[in-house]
């Protein structure tokens, strides 16, 4: 699968309220976060409100912090993503 199937076939599953296709393409997404995508799939859980890639958007951005951040002109990173990750990390601690 690629990503823009998975996001067209996302978008059908959630017209027609097909909950197992639409899992699977939230789980194939998730696991094919990049750099390079990340901000365009901000987007698209806006869009659809993705819970879990919204979810697994947060983690990468944790885990991608210091590249995130060296190149904030790059990746602009919406506030709420941000106030979310400050939350993760600080119960983390």
């Amino acid at each position: 699968m690629t990503e823009p199937l998975a996001l067209e076939l996302y978008e059908i599953a959630d017209k027609y309220m097909q909950n197992e296709l639409a899992g699977l393409c939230e789980e194939f997404l998730s696991k094919n976060l990049r750099l390079d995508n990340f901000i365009s799939m901000i987007d698209f859980v806006e869009k659809f409100e993705a819970v879990f890639v919204k979810d697994a958007i947060i983690e990468f951005i944790i885990r991608n912090l210091q590249e995130i951040k060296a190149n904030q002109t790059t990746y602009k990173v919406p506030d709420a993503y941000l106030w979310e990750v400050i939350s993760r990390i600080s119960h983390k601690k």
